[in-house]
């Protein structure tokens, strides 16, 4: 069975880039798709391949249908994949090198955070910032590994301020 699901223009660029110049990827090059959605009064998951998009970007939506092949429509608790159902979609990404998560929360005026250095002290860090996710935001540049990164919602924070780290 083939599933068309609709993407962002914006979210192609987490995808192997190959797919949009081919339209269609070799199976062991395309990324892995669950696929889940509530039916029967459960949770239910497929598993499917992502391997080609149908070629245009809907001018109005700025959508991509991509196009997930699922080979055994049958899941693992004996239900098969209806026709018409209306599925969520977790699609593997690229994989970052050296990207780091953080709480929403720790971001402060867009792109920046605090960093706590060795002193116990607190400074300001400009941070790139590949996206946004839910309760999250992906860090790809700006922050070391092992760097102590203060969350905590202060309202008043003074470059150089002291602070004593919770851990």
């Amino acid at each position: 069975m083939e599933v068309r699901i609709p993407l962002p223009d914006s979210q192609l660029a987490y995808l192997n880039s190959e797919i949009m110049q081919a339209g269609g990827l070799l199976s062991n090059e395309s990324a892995l798709v669950t696929l889940w959605a509530r039916f029967g009064g459960a949770r239910q998951e497929w598993q499917g391949r992502l391997v080609r998009t149908d070629g245009e970007i809907q001018a109005k939506s700025r959508m991509l249908n991509v196009i997930v092949s699922v080979e055994k429509t049958v899941n693992k608790n004996g239900v098969a994949l209806p026709a018409g159902l209306f599925l969520n979609a977790l699609i593997e990404g690229n994989t970052l090198n050296d990207a780091v998560l953080l709480p929403r929360s720790a971001i402060r005026n867009n792109s920046r955070v605090l960093v706590v250095n060795d002193d116990q002290t607190l400074h300001f860090r400009d941070v790139e910032i590949l996206r946004f996710e839910e309760d999250r935001a992906v860090i790809t540049a700006g922050l070391s590994a092992g760097e102590t990164v203060c969350v905590s919602p202060l309202q008043y924070v003074v470059e150089g301020m002291p602070v004593l780290v919770l851990e």
